[in-house]
Protein backbone atom coordinates (compact mmCIF):
# COMPACT_ATOMS: atom_id res chain seq x y z
CA UNK A 1 0.00 0.00 0.00
CA UNK A 2 1.57 3.31 -1.00
CA UNK A 3 2.13 5.86 1.68
CA UNK A 4 2.13 9.55 1.15
CA UNK A 5 4.40 11.99 2.83
CA UNK A 6 3.35 15.46 3.82
CA UNK A 7 3.89 18.13 1.18
CA UNK A 8 7.09 20.11 1.48
CA UNK A 9 6.88 23.21 3.64
CA UNK A 10 5.92 26.04 1.30
CA UNK A 11 6.88 28.77 3.74
CA UNK A 12 9.81 27.75 5.92
CA UNK A 13 10.51 30.13 8.75
CA UNK A 14 13.15 32.74 7.95
CA UNK A 15 16.61 32.34 9.39
CA UNK A 16 18.81 35.01 10.96
CA UNK A 17 20.43 35.56 7.56
CA UNK A 18 17.06 36.49 6.03
CA UNK A 19 17.22 40.11 7.19
CA UNK A 20 13.86 41.88 7.24
CA UNK A 21 11.87 38.63 7.21
CA UNK A 22 13.71 37.38 10.29
CA UNK A 23 13.25 40.76 11.99
CA UNK A 24 9.50 40.58 11.29
CA UNK A 25 9.42 37.05 12.74
CA UNK A 26 11.15 38.30 15.89
CA UNK A 27 8.85 41.32 16.20
CA UNK A 28 5.67 39.25 15.84
CA UNK A 29 6.78 36.48 18.18
CA UNK A 30 8.04 39.07 20.65
CA UNK A 31 4.65 40.80 20.74
CA UNK A 32 2.58 37.60 20.78
CA UNK A 33 4.82 35.04 22.43
CA UNK A 34 4.41 32.78 19.39
CA UNK A 35 4.00 32.94 15.65
CA UNK A 36 0.36 32.41 14.64
CA UNK A 37 0.18 29.77 11.90
CA UNK A 38 -0.92 32.04 9.03
CA UNK A 39 1.91 34.48 9.57
CA UNK A 40 4.42 31.93 8.30
CA UNK A 41 3.07 32.50 4.78
CA UNK A 42 3.28 36.27 5.15
CA UNK A 43 6.86 36.58 6.41
CA UNK A 44 8.28 36.60 2.90
CA UNK A 45 6.72 40.07 2.65
CA UNK A 46 7.90 41.37 6.03
CA UNK A 47 6.24 44.80 5.85
CA UNK A 48 2.94 43.11 4.98
CA UNK A 49 3.34 40.58 7.81
CA UNK A 50 3.95 43.39 10.29
CA UNK A 51 0.97 45.36 8.96
CA UNK A 52 -1.25 42.28 9.18
CA UNK A 53 -0.13 41.70 12.76
CA UNK A 54 -0.77 45.34 13.69
CA UNK A 55 -4.24 45.25 12.12
CA UNK A 56 -5.07 41.98 13.86
CA UNK A 57 -3.97 43.14 17.30
CA UNK A 58 -5.77 46.48 16.85
CA UNK A 59 -9.08 44.90 15.81
CA UNK A 60 -8.98 42.22 18.51
CA UNK A 61 -8.30 44.88 21.18
CA UNK A 62 -11.19 47.02 19.99
CA UNK A 63 -14.46 46.76 21.87
CA UNK A 64 -16.56 48.13 18.99
CA UNK A 65 -17.77 44.72 17.84
CA UNK A 66 -18.71 42.14 20.47
CA UNK A 67 -16.52 39.07 20.82
CA UNK A 68 -19.31 36.67 19.83
CA UNK A 69 -19.73 38.49 16.51
CA UNK A 70 -15.98 38.57 15.84
CA UNK A 71 -15.67 34.83 16.49
CA UNK A 72 -18.74 34.10 14.36
CA UNK A 73 -17.19 36.13 11.52
CA UNK A 74 -14.12 33.89 11.63
CA UNK A 75 -16.35 30.80 11.45
CA UNK A 76 -18.42 32.12 8.55
CA UNK A 77 -15.31 33.12 6.60
CA UNK A 78 -13.65 29.78 7.43
CA UNK A 79 -16.62 27.88 6.04
CA UNK A 80 -16.85 30.01 2.91
CA UNK A 81 -13.09 29.68 2.34
CA UNK A 82 -12.91 25.94 3.15
CA UNK A 83 -10.37 26.69 5.90
CA UNK A 84 -10.74 23.84 8.38
CA UNK A 85 -7.90 25.08 10.57
CA UNK A 86 -9.55 28.47 11.06
CA UNK A 87 -12.87 26.78 11.82
CA UNK A 88 -11.32 24.50 14.44
CA UNK A 89 -9.32 27.36 15.93
CA UNK A 90 -12.36 29.62 16.43
CA UNK A 91 -15.13 27.14 17.27
CA UNK A 92 -14.23 26.87 20.97
CA UNK A 93 -13.73 30.61 21.44
CA UNK A 94 -17.07 31.23 19.66
CA UNK A 95 -18.83 28.95 22.14
CA UNK A 96 -17.01 30.61 25.04
CA UNK A 97 -18.05 34.03 23.72
CA UNK A 98 -21.69 32.95 23.77
CA UNK A 99 -22.48 32.05 20.16
CA UNK A 100 -25.49 29.75 20.47
CA UNK A 101 -25.46 26.18 19.20
CA UNK A 102 -28.34 27.08 16.87
CA UNK A 103 -26.25 29.90 15.37
CA UNK A 104 -23.19 27.63 15.10
CA UNK A 105 -25.27 25.02 13.27
CA UNK A 106 -26.67 27.64 10.88
CA UNK A 107 -23.16 28.88 10.10
CA UNK A 108 -21.94 25.30 9.64
CA UNK A 109 -24.76 24.56 7.21
CA UNK A 110 -24.32 27.80 5.29
CA UNK A 111 -27.74 29.06 6.27
CA UNK A 112 -28.83 32.48 7.49
CA UNK A 113 -29.16 32.91 11.23
CA UNK A 114 -32.66 33.23 12.66
CA UNK A 115 -33.79 36.86 12.67
CA UNK A 116 -34.05 36.63 16.46
CA UNK A 117 -30.30 36.04 16.79
CA UNK A 118 -28.34 39.09 17.95
CA UNK A 119 -25.72 38.10 15.36
CA UNK A 120 -28.11 37.89 12.40
CA UNK A 121 -27.61 41.35 10.93
CA UNK A 122 -23.84 41.33 11.45
CA UNK A 123 -23.39 37.94 9.77
CA UNK A 124 -25.74 38.92 6.95
CA UNK A 125 -23.47 41.94 6.44
CA UNK A 126 -20.51 39.53 6.23
CA UNK A 127 -22.31 37.15 3.89
CA UNK A 128 -23.32 39.92 1.52
CA UNK A 129 -19.85 41.41 1.55
CA UNK A 130 -18.17 38.05 0.87
CA UNK A 131 -20.63 36.75 -1.69
CA UNK A 132 -21.81 39.91 -3.43
CA UNK A 133 -18.95 42.33 -2.82
CA UNK A 134 -21.31 44.93 -1.34
CA UNK A 135 -23.85 45.36 1.44
CA UNK A 136 -27.51 46.36 1.07
CA UNK A 137 -28.78 49.61 2.57
CA UNK A 138 -31.06 47.70 4.94
CA UNK A 139 -28.32 45.53 6.43
CA UNK A 140 -25.91 48.46 6.59
CA UNK A 141 -28.53 50.47 8.50
CA UNK A 142 -29.28 47.57 10.86
CA UNK A 143 -25.59 47.11 11.66
CA UNK A 144 -25.12 50.86 12.11
CA UNK A 145 -28.04 50.99 14.51
CA UNK A 146 -26.69 48.05 16.53
CA UNK A 147 -22.94 48.84 16.43
CA UNK A 148 -22.74 52.52 15.54
CA UNK A 149 -20.63 54.35 12.96
CA UNK A 150 -17.49 52.66 14.26
CA UNK A 151 -19.12 49.25 13.82
CA UNK A 152 -19.95 49.70 10.14
CA UNK A 153 -16.39 50.92 9.60
CA UNK A 154 -14.76 48.13 11.60
CA UNK A 155 -16.87 45.24 10.33
CA UNK A 156 -15.42 45.15 6.78
CA UNK A 157 -11.93 45.48 8.25
CA UNK A 158 -12.57 42.50 10.49
CA UNK A 159 -13.97 40.50 7.56
CA UNK A 160 -10.86 41.41 5.55
CA UNK A 161 -8.65 40.21 8.38
CA UNK A 162 -10.52 36.91 8.73
CA UNK A 163 -10.41 36.38 4.97
CA UNK A 164 -6.69 37.17 4.75
CA UNK A 165 -5.98 34.73 7.58
CA UNK A 166 -8.04 31.97 5.89
CA UNK A 167 -6.27 32.48 2.58
CA UNK A 168 -2.83 32.51 4.18
CA UNK A 169 -3.61 29.23 5.92
CA UNK A 170 -5.01 27.69 2.75
CA UNK A 171 -2.01 28.60 0.60
CA UNK A 172 0.28 26.94 3.10
CA UNK A 173 -1.21 23.70 1.76
CA UNK A 174 -1.00 22.01 5.14
CA UNK A 175 -4.65 21.88 6.19
CA UNK A 176 -7.40 19.29 5.94
CA UNK A 177 -8.92 18.74 2.55
CA UNK A 178 -12.47 20.10 2.00
CA UNK A 179 -13.94 16.56 2.35
CA UNK A 180 -12.54 16.55 5.86
CA UNK A 181 -14.18 19.88 6.70
CA UNK A 182 -15.20 19.96 10.36
CA UNK A 183 -18.39 21.92 9.69
CA UNK A 184 -19.89 18.94 7.85
CA UNK A 185 -19.65 16.61 10.84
Amino acid sequence: MPTSSPPPERYPLPQATDGASFAALQAITGARGKLPRPYGAALGAPDGALALDALSRSLWRSKTLPTDLREAIYLLVARQSACAHQWRNHLGPARTAGVSEADLQAIARGRPLPASSPLADGLEFVRQLCEEGRVSDGIWAAVRQRHGAAGVAELPLFVSLAQAIAWLINVQHTDAQPDEAPWTA
